[in-house]
């Protein structure tokens, strides 16, 4: 697939409103009641909860049958679950805000203003993986 990195570039020139990075970490480190509002923080978790206390948690996984070390129990699930890193944070507004979050991106809506949570770093912003689908036509 072709990914037309112009059009993106164009497309976040106009999303991106600003880095707002210095404002939003001052921000939750006042705030830190902030983290439990932030959409898409957490990684979805691709590990299936079982019901019972699973044999990871009592330390003898090697006795487990082949089928079942897929299945773990709830709170093995949750301790996997690690929040994203955020390297910057752009202030868009709510319309993107609401696109952002249903592709997964890390959004928080505060104080009557939204931020995109970045979590690349190290390349221009049109090059992150998270924006590919701004290259389409349809938008």
């Amino acid at each position: 697939m072709n990914v037309d990195y112009n059009k993106i570039k164009d497309r976040l020139e106009t999303i991106l409103k600003g880095n707002q990075t210095e404002l939003v970490t001052m921000l939750l480190e006042e705030k830190t009641e902030l983290y439990d509002g932030m959409e898409n923080l957490y990684e979805v978790s691709y590990m299936i909860p079982g019901e019972e206390i699973c044999l990871r948690c009592q330390k003898e996984m090697e006795r487990w049958p082949e089928e079942k070390k897929k299945e773990f129990c709830r709170n093995c699930v949750e301790s996997e679950s690690l929040p994203r890193v955020v390297y910057q944070w752009w202030a868009i507004d709510e319309h993107w805000a609401k696109n952002f979050s249903k592709k997964g991106l890390v959004v928080l809506r505060a104080f009557g203003c939204c931020w995109l949570g970045r979590t690349w770093c190290g390349q221009a912003p049109e090059a992150d993986d998270d924006f590919q689908f701004l290259g389409n036509e349809e938008l």
